[in-house]
């Protein structure tokens, strides 16, 4: 179960990267490639080196990793199309739907889900936190927004990932950390001077440092695809922005 998880999480997270509006206009699709195993999948190998586009709706249904222990993989491409791609719908029990869409790394016909829902989803979330920091562990870029030149650092990305209120919305905020830029315009200022708490008793802990080093705190309201974000953008002494934090209200 761990490896699907792994998959599972791996392929939510490039659908997640490559839906970007550049990335998008860059390489419109993406090929299937061949499973590394040596017992390759019949439902699978129909589809090795085929390229549909992005927005296809086969993509829904079928991705690598929609089959217990898949080692196919895919990649964007700017190549076109091919022709006659076959359009079956390859669903494996617990392993419905794509992961990025639909926010869930197992369905619920998952056998594990059926018997232990919490623990499942909680595994789930936990291992998509672990890649994504692990992902992110020494990044650190300035974001150009039409907010100003914003911050992005490793500190951003774990504080990001410590948890939502569903995994659909996990997911999403993930999302929304790594393409940033595309959302920095929809955002709604609510408070433009938030006061700095800095109650928390450790005064060593990394997030308590951070906040120490601020001296606004603005508070925007994001409203994408259904869901609700609150975003904390902190400006430190010299004026430079920080995204802080991005939770729900």
């Amino acid at each position: 179960m761990r490896i699907a998880a792994v998959a599972r999480s791996r392929t939510a997270k490039q659908w997640a990267a490559w839906n970007s509006a550049e990335d998008r206009q860059l390489m419109p699709n993406i090929k299937w490639l061949p499973s590394r195993s040596v017992n390759r999948r019949e439902e699978h190998e129909q589809f090795y080196n085929r390229i549909w586009p992005k927005d296809d709706p086969f993509w829904d249904h079928n991705q690598p990793g929609n089959l217990w222990n898949c080692k196919c993989d895919w990649q964007q491409t700017d190549e076109p199309p091919t022709d006659n791609n076959p359009t079956s719908r390859i669903q494996h029990k617990g392993l419905d739907g794509n992961p990025a869409k639909t926010g869930h790394i197992f369905s619920d016909e998952a056998s594990y889900i059926r018997t232990a829902p919490r623990e499942a989803k909680t595994y789930a979330i936990h291992t998509e936190r672990k890649i994504f920091r692990s992902t992110h562990e020494s990044d650190s870029d300035i974001i150009k927004t039409s907010i100003g030149d914003i911050l992005i650092d490793n500190i951003t990305y774990i504080e990001v990932s410590k948890g939502a209120k569903t995994n659909e919305s996990y997911f999403y905020k993930l999302q929304i950390a790594e393409h940033f830029s595309d959302f920095a315009n929809k955002l709604v200022l609510i408070d433009g001077n938030e006061p700095i708490d800095l109650s928390h008793n450790n005064h060593n802990n990394i997030f308590y440092r951070r906040k120490a080093q601020f001296i606004h705190m603005k508070v925007y309201v994001l409203e994408s695809s259904g869901f609700t974000f609150r975003i904390k953008i902190g400006e430190f002494k010299n004026g430079s922005l920080n995204l802080y934090a991005i939770t729900e209200p």
